[in-house]
């Protein structure tokens, strides 16, 4: 069978923000890309192919064998010319990855060309934005049956100035602030609508005037974070793959998913009683409808994550279903890959951090949470899933929990 192509690219709603296959992300950003390019590995077959910018140390290699990991064949995107190949797959599409990819279109498979992402539309642009976010939340929200979700005037909205937003009297004081578009945990500010900061208006205005207005939202009382996971194939189908929950620090940014939704409670009866009690098959039921309805069963192919937060509302405890929607690959559907690839007792997460010294980090981990296999299969341990060149850089890696 031909190989599927993989390629990392975490700025993807940048770019498709952006609109021209021309666009260069910032270089924080860059480096995050270059230095995480291998954790697309993970969600490769055997004889798939992860494009590669650097050579891949011969050490990694054997370490994630040893680990019970199978892995693709890595190859510079020069190299694959002429290779018959089945599906393009990168982490998300833009007009960017249509323009490097150019070169091998020609190559891939009459079922590829045939599917809605093999070429780029621009009215695909809007659909990536926080606004079509915003809409899919008000149809959500206008089913008054779901009790358990917010009320239509907590929905979010969109602000074209600063003096907008302080005369706007909804969604309280505590906002969180969002560009229409972002990646890589950028683009979210919290803010007090009563004291903002210099760099608060700067923040502000600065997005305002890249595209036009500022996206507007109240800030939750959360209790946890997690994310519904959906794939929608070559005919337009929906289908459910899977929960994840993941972790933010203070200011809402990503920093791990639980590699088992389960452990966003462990060893917290209070919060597994909160938790359980949740439908969660209901929530489901309403993104599947939404989503057979909407502009992207017609317009998208791949996957997607719906991130949701379950948040106490006076003596209630209540469920946002829709925070924001990923069209891409995303932490979710890599921490459901990896679960099936690991024994199910291992129990840990998935993380990516900056680290200063990235293969000292390394070695002490290893050191203080060895790995250990049983028939094959990670049992426990802490393993680097990508391994950067640079000595200062991202990294991402599984360890687990050490109770």
């Amino acid at each position: 069978m031909n190989p599927d192509i993989y390629f990392f690219n975490s700025t993807c709603e940048l770019a498709v923000g952006n609109g021209y296959h021309s666009y260069m992300p910032p270089a924080r950003l860059r480096a995050i890309e270059e230095d995480l390019e291998l954790i697309v590995s993970f969600l490769a077959k055997p004889n798939d192919i992860v494009v590669v910018k650097n050579e891949v140390p011969k050490d990694w290699l054997s370490f994630i064998l040893n680990c019970g990991f199978t892995l693709p064949e890595y190859l510079k995107l020069s190299e694959i010319k002429d290779r018959n190949i089945n599906f393009l797959r990168p982490w998300g599409w833009s007009p960017v990855m249509h323009f490097i990819f150019r070169d091998i279109y020609d190559y891939c498979s009459d079922s590829y060309k045939d599917v809605i992402n093999s070429s780029w539309n621009i009215d695909f642009r809007d659909l990536y934005s926080r606004t079509f976010s915003q809409k899919i939340l008000e149809k959500l929200l206008k089913n008054k049956d779901v009790k358990i979700f917010p009320s239509i005037e907590e929905c979010p909205i969109s602000v074209q100035s600063i003096e907008e937003l302080v005369s706007f009297d909804g969604l309280g004081n505590s906002l969180v602030m969002k560009s229409p578009w972002s990646s890589s945990g950028r683009g979210v500010r919290i803010i007090d609508r009563k004291s903002l900061s210099n760099y608060d208006k700067q923040w502000i205005n600065g997005v305002i005037k890249q595209y036009g207005f500022v996206m507007l939202e109240k800030k939750f009382d959360k209790i946890i974070d997690f994310s519904l996971q959906y794939y929608i194939n070559e005919l337009g189908e929906v289908s459910f793959i899977g929960k994840t929950s993941f972790f933010t620090d203070e200011e809402g940014n990503y920093q791990g998913t639980n590699l088992h939704f389960e452990d966003v409670y462990r060893n917290n009866e209070d919060l597994k009683n909160i938790v359980s009690k949740i439908n969660f098959q209901e929530i489901v039921e309403k993104h599947l409808s939404i989503i057979d309805k909407s502009k992207l069963k017609t317009s998208y192919y791949g996957y997607l994550g719906i991130d949701c937060l379950l948040y106490k509302d006076v003596n209630e405890v209540k469920v946002h279903p829709c925070i924001e929607i990923n069209l891409r690959y995303n932490m979710g559907i890599l921490a459901l890959a990896l679960s099936k690839k690991i024994d199910h007792n291992y129990r840990g997460y998935l993380c990516t951090k900056y680290i200063k010294d990235v293969r000292l980090f390394i070695n002490k981990e290893k050191l203080k949470n060895p790995v250990c296999t049983v028939d094959n299969r990670l049992k426990s341990g802490f393993v680097n899933i990508s391994l950067p060149n640079r000595e200062d850089a991202f990294l991402s890696y599984i360890t687990n929990y050490n109770e």
